[in-house]
């Protein structure tokens, strides 16, 4: 099972990428009708961009209701939070939440298994650690920065590794 440590984070990272943004199209820039797919925005930007687009429907005939404000409201808080971080801490919220979603793994193999309930589980290990998961621009920054980052990779493995013989993880 620790020969094939390595080779499960990389499929974790890899799976959790891919059914976070599976829905990811490029976003239009609130002040311009061009489509933007920069990779080297900064996450202010992508996160001013994105809130804001999801914003304008307030004042639209498809108004959102109450508990939709709720939820925007709650993201924009999150995307806040989590721009007003230091670099080492958002690193560090990523490495906890992949920590959590590889011990998932670890107890329940099965969940490969089930894309929903993958989707779902990835979600909310991301969620726990204030990770923007409703903001797939701002999400797909965070993961190209820390995707092939070694020190990431091997801290995420070492630290889930517990999980494989029952014990707790160890978190940064």
């Amino acid at each position: 099972m620790k020969r094939l440590l390595p080779v499960l984070i990389i499929i974790v990272i890899i799976v959790g990428a891919v059914f976070l943004f599976k829905n990811c199209e490029p976003r239009k820039k609130a002040d311009d009708s061009t489509t933007t797919t920069d990779s080297s925005s900064t996450l202010d930007e992508n996160t001013d961009a994105t809130i804001g687009e999801n914003s304008d429907t307030l004042g639209s005939e498809n108004a959102l209701t109450t508990e939709q404000q709720a939820a925007l409201e709650t993201a924009k808080k999150i995307n806040e939070n989590f721009k007003n971080l230091s670099e080492e801490d958002q690193k560090k919220a990523f490495i906890n939440a992949n920590i959590d979603f590889t011990c998932l793994i670890y107890i329940d193999q099965k969940i490969l298994e089930d894309t929903q309930r993958l989707k779902e589980s990835i979600d909310a290990a991301y969620r726990k650690h204030d990770l923007p998961v409703n903001n797939d621009t701002l999400m797909m920054t965070i993961l190209s920065k820390y995707e092939n980052d070694q020190y990431v990779i091997d801290t995420v493995r070492n630290n889930s590794a517990p999980c494989a013989n029952g014990n707790e993880p160890v978190y940064l």
